[in-house]
């Protein structure tokens, strides 16, 4: 039994998993890489040294910040290299002068391809209709898809909704989505004085 305990005591404090380096192991994997062969055993340490390196003393942890993650990490790279992060749909539609459009509008229409809840977190459409309802403008969507949860969210907001597929059908809207549109903002602007916009009939 001596024996025994002193062996366990004996045994070495096993070594930190560096998360990092363990990442970069599932990575070399997920492409295909064996990252026990001899010329990437280094690798995942070496990654993990440089990914300290390139931002030890820069006084940040890109980890609160957010926006960092985007595009591959360049947002978290130009905070770390002392670089500020700032809204594409604030900049763009500053240089083009749309809050000045948009404040005289009678209506505003925007779309993309899939509204769903993502549409919502800062994307052009998100933000147009979030700027165009807070100033008491109509807005209508046109997607080609769109979730129940972006539309809720959206007709809350005071905006109407309309989902190409469910209107027409997929192989249309697919096939004929510039024709789509026009019928859908026509049938929307000849119901309009009604007040009840074709989005929500979609």
């Amino acid at each position: 039994m001596g024996g025994i305990v002193e062996a366990m005591a004996t045994q070495p404090e096993p070594v930190p998993v560096d998360p990092i380096a363990a990442l970069t192991r599932d990575l070399l994997a997920e492409l295909g890489e064996d990252p026990n062969r001899e010329a990437l055993l280094r690798t995942p340490t070496r990654v993990a040294a440089s990914m300290r390196f390139l931002t030890r003393g820069y006084g940040v942890d890109v980890r609160d910040v957010a926006g960092t993650g985007a595009a591959g990490g360049l947002g978290g790279a130009i905070v770390a290299l002392g670089g500020h992060l700032r809204s594409g749909y604030e900049v763009v539609s500053g240089l083009v002068g749309l809050s000045a459009a948009l404040r005289s509008s009678q209506m505003v229409m925007t779309g993309e391809g899939a509204f769903d809840a993502t549409s919502l977190l800062g994307k052009v459409v998100g933000s147009v209709l979030g700027e165009a309802t807070s100033s008491g403008i109509p807005v209508v969507v046109i997607a080609g898809q769109v979730t129940p949860e972006a539309a809720d969210a959206a007709r809350a907001a005071g905006a109407s909704v309309v989902s190409l597929t469910e209107r027409f059908g997929a192989e249309r809207a697919v096939g004929d989505t510039v024709r789509c549109i026009e019928q859908a903002v026509a049938e929307f602007l000849s119901s309009n004085g009604t007040g009840q916009g074709a989005g929500d009939r979609a």
